[in-house]
């Protein structure tokens, strides 16, 4: 069963994120019309529900530029992680690209969650998806903000290249900071979890979006970069 809103005035069941009534135009819920960055910031650390339902019932999707480029650079920087650590191949000698890649998958993903959803009975919005999508990842955005400071003073250009690994010579401080990186992300996966389960009020299609958006996000542009660069 899609996630609808019923209107009073005639009872006809409208999208969730519909404002007025299809049919007779009333108005079916409130009314948002921006979204307050750092209230809802806030909001997603201590009512996800509520945060998550404000970013799909507002009418201007602000704050989009900012928060696409944090959110696409905290990635980058796990997936250069994940790199090193497997092929030692750091993806910040092409950085742009890598950006490129991350951005436009992650709007793919947007795409792809909303003919998911819809095949499953729920319809959805791009923008909303790609913003559920975003705001899911705060912990994330946060943990590159204040984390990639400390690893660059800790150990430079070490902790891009692996060459050599930082483990090899600070290995108490590393493995902090990646336990920290780790316990973040699953903090994030957990938020997207309740971002697509306040969207479409089903577990199942909650998981299955947080599922595709993993792959979409981090599973796919590290294929396409690993074999670009092993191809060189």
């Amino acid at each position: 069963m899609a996630k609808q809103t019923r209107c009073k005035n005639c009872g006809l069941e409208n999208p969730y994120y519909q404002l007025k009534c299809i049919d007779c135009h009333s108005y079916i819920r409130r009314r948002v019309v921006n979204i307050e960055l750092w209230e809802n910031i806030g909001k997603v650390i201590e009512s996800p529900s509520k945060a998550f339902e404000n970013i799909i019932f507002a009418e201007h999707k602000n704050f989009l530029i900012l928060m696409g480029v944090l959110f696409s650079l905290s990635i980058l920087a796990d997936l250069n992680l994940v790199s090193n650590i497997i092929n030692e191949v750091s993806l910040i000698s092409t950085a742009f690209i890598s950006f490129g890649i991350i951005l436009g998958s992650s709007l793919l993903n947007a795409l792809i969650l909303k003919f998911t959803f819809l095949f499953l009975g729920s319809r959805t919005r791009i923008l909303d998806n790609f913003y559920l999508t975003i705001f899911a990842s705060v912990p994330q955005i946060f943990s590159f903000i204040i984390l990639f400071p400390v690893q660059l003073a800790l150990f430079g250009e070490h902790w891009f290249t692996f060459n050599p690994s930082p483990i090899a010579f600070k290995e108490t401080q590393s493995f902090i900071l990646l336990g920290l990186e780790g316990v973040l992300f699953l903090w994030s996966l957990v938020l997207l979890f309740f971002a697509f389960k306040v969207q479409t009020d089903n577990f199942i299609q909650a998981f299955l979006g947080v599922f595709i958006s993993f792959f979409m996000i981090y599973i796919l542009p590290l294929i396409i970069l690993q074999s670009f660069f092993l191809t060189m």
